[in-house]
């Protein structure tokens, strides 16, 4: 028995299908266990702070994304960075970012995604394995050395 399910954070899902990709996740849920983090009525409530943020994402085995048209939802990121293993849609920015098969597994097809989802449900090496791909590459693309060291060269360039 799996005690470790999937993590999704969206607020007011339903009425941002559009975007955030609701009827995917609707279809997803039915075949794998999932829960529901952001403020979303009668589905569930928002988290007030960081860690107990971390703290439900960490008792995740992954992290599922349905967006549909938001560039790179920084929720992704923040799950990505933590070492969660992520399954996603493989719209807008997010194929130019992650890597199918080492860093995520990306796809447009909710059967895929489902099928993604189980197997990293299922087997906790490989969640592990691409749980660690996926922090490293947040670690290489977005750490906050890397943000102050473009941006004072974005200064020094602009004020000489």
């Amino acid at each position: 028995m799996l005690r470790s399910y999937k993590k999704t954070m969206v607020n007011h899902f339903k009425m941002r299908d559009v975007f955030c990709g609701w009827n995917i996740w609707d279809t997803i849920r039915k075949d794998v266990p999932c829960t529901l983090i952001g403020e979303n009525p009668g589905l569930s409530e928002s988290i007030n702070t960081i860690s107990e943020l971390v703290s439900r994402l960490g008792k995740s085995r992954l992290y599922l994304n349905t967006s549909t048209l938001s560039p790179c939802p920084l929720s992704l990121l923040e799950s990505a960075m933590i070492g969660l293993p992520i399954v996603s849609t493989a719209y807008q920015e997010i194929p130019k970012i992650f890597e199918h098969g080492v860093t995520a597994f990306l796809s447009n097809d909710p059967q895929q995604l489902i099928k993604y989802c189980k197997e990293l449900l299922h087997d906790l090496e490989l969640a592990k394995m691409m749980g660690s791909s996926a922090r490293n590459l947040m670690i290489e693309k977005f750490s906050i050395e890397k943000f102050v060291f473009n941006w004072n060269n974005i200064l020094k360039r602009n004020i000489i």
